[in-house]
């Protein structure tokens, strides 16, 4: 299994190749990871820079769907040049990345089969410009949990610059925040968008959160977008990959898992 792997903003593929390979470890020798950076340097995410060196990269900087859309002929022109891949694996901005192209491209180009049998997404969300640029409906609630989720994750993440060795900057606070707890959210569907089922990803996908990550719901969102065979998993932690090893072997297992459904789902068809 070939994996083509999309880092978060400000960070780079060498640091989500670090960040993920606790679990990668635990994988079988046939599963390959093909690290991509994004087009653009970026300042370094909050708290990255005590960790790693740069350089650091994005796959966009604007939520101008003209920008994003940008970044998706980027991807298309790395597949062509370098795949086929069997699967995505994709953290934070990868995450919005690659689940903006599927849609898109499930939308647009129906006919056309996606360029990835299964994707992994951790602690990601769906772009909300690429969802109302294709005709969907956003109520006001949702922008309201998008923009205030993504000013909580800004505010908790910056707190790392201060933390003291041993601080659990992703702390009970952060898991009390208005974003985690609304009431009468439907969790199957948080954002309450009306998508069309043909639209929907039809791939096995994977949706890893963590219970402190403000961006939680966003997570979730983006999972209602997926109609093919998935799992849901709360890690626990915050925005980010706990190198914990019963979450690596948690992580590991659900990969394991994407990758037989796909298996499973070219036996039904006969393939």
């Amino acid at each position: 299994m070939r994996f083509l792997c999309l880092h978060g903003k400000g960070t780079s593929a060498e640091i989500f190749s670090i960040q993920s390979a606790t679990f990668r470890r635990l994988l079988p020798p046939s599963y390959t990871f093909d690290f991509l950076d994004g087009p653009y340097t970026s300042p370094p995410a909050a708290g990255v820079s005590l960790f790693f060196n740069p350089p650091y990269y994005a796959y966009y900087h604007s939520s101008d769907p003209s920008a994003i859309r940008e970044s998706y002929s980027y991807l298309q022109e790395h597949i062509d040049r370098n795949g086929p891949y069997d699967g995505v694996m994709c953290f934070s901005q990868g995450c919005a990345l690659v689940a903006g192209f599927l849609l898109d491209h499930q939308v647009t180009r129906p006919h056309i089969p996606l360029p990835f049998s299964c994707a992994i997404f951790i602690c990601g969300g769906m772009p909300l410009p690429i969802i109302e640029d294709l005709g969907i409906e956003i109520p006001s609630f949702a922008r309201d949990l998008e923009t205030q989720s993504v000013k909580e994750l800004f505010a908790t993440a910056n707190a790392v610059e201060t933390a003291k060795p041993g601080d659990d900057y992703w702390n009970t606070k952060a898991e009390k925040t208005s974003i985690l707890n609304v009431e009468n959210v439907n969790m199957e569907n948080p954002y309450g968008l009306q998508v069309p089922e043909g639209w929907k990803i039809q791939i096995p996908t994977v949706h890893i959160y963590g219970q402190k990550d403000p961006r939680r719901l966003a997570g979730l969102n983006l999972a209602s977008f997926c109609a093919g065979k998935k799992k849901v998993w709360n890690h626990g932690g915050g925005h980010d990959i706990p190198r914990l090893s019963a979450v690596s072997n948690e992580i590991a297992g659900l990969v394991k898992w994407c990758t037989s459904a796909v298996g499973e789902g070219r036996d039904a068809e006969g393939l």
